[in-house]
């Protein structure tokens, strides 16, 4: 009996930034679980409306952080689980978090700015140390092929999956600019038997499509695709 042949697949990921949340100027932040910045949010419910329609065939996961957790339930709407995953969380800077940077001792920082990647925070963590987990919690998520995906993170999460897929030494991921609630559009492709089916060897294609890209961008460029598909 001979083996079908191979057919070519396709999924879109996005990685999707929180919206501002609440939280005075100058203040230290990673996995303190500040609120969002409800006056901005609302102001940008229309778009952000239209684009939870485009993403409804799409699977969400997010950090379990307000600022992303209530941003990805928003995109959910009331038909859809969102899979929150603290492994997506912002660095965590231990006894840092909630001060004014201006309080904390300035040998510590600077011992920090000149190991940026090794330098465990204060009952926090490293940056390395963070790229462990986000990466291991990436190849986990990459094992779903049946769906394309959204991912509502973090600046520190969105470098590093970049910095992966560009196999960008870590010293190059502080470059990469994404604004708050502006995202990354990744596609991969890969030839299988099925779906379902190990792809073909070496068959497997990543596309940057566009990054620090709007809600309405996002919009633009997703009921673009769907158009092209129908």
């Amino acid at each position: 009996m001979n083996k079908p042949e191979p057919q070519y697949y396709q999924q879109q990921i996005v990685l999707l930034r929180h919206p501002k949340p609440l939280v005075e100027a100058g203040i230290c932040y990673g996995q303190l679980d500040l609120p969002l910045n409800t006056a901005l949010h609302s102001q940008n419910e229309p778009i952000l409306q239209q684009l939870a329609d485009l993403l409804q065939p799409f699977a969400i996961q997010s950090s379990p952080l307000q600022r992303c957790a209530v941003l990805a339930k928003f995109l959910a709407g009331t038909h859809k689980a969102v899979q929150l995953d603290p492994a997506w969380q912002e660095l965590n800077f231990g006894d840092w978090e909630g001060q004014n940077w201006l309080d904390i001792e300035p040998q510590a920082i600077s011992a920090w700015q000149q190991n940026l990647a090794d330098f465990v925070l204060p009952s926090g963590e490293s940056a390395r140390q963070m790229q462990a987990r986000v990466l291991l919690a990436w190849q986990q998520l990459l094992q779903n092929r049946q769906t394309s995906m959204v991912l509502v993170s973090h600046l520190g999460v969105i470098r590093m999956i970049l910095a992966e897929l560009l196999s960008a030494p870590f010293s190059a991921q502080l470059r990469l600019k994404v604004d708050y609630q502006h995202g990354v559009l990744l596609k991969r492709s890969w030839l299988a038997e099925t779906i379902a089916a190990t792809p073909v060897r070496d068959s497997e294609v990543w596309q940057i499509e566009a990054v620090n890209i709007s809600p309405q961008g996002l919009v633009e460029h997703l009921s673009s695709d769907t158009a092209t598909q129908l």
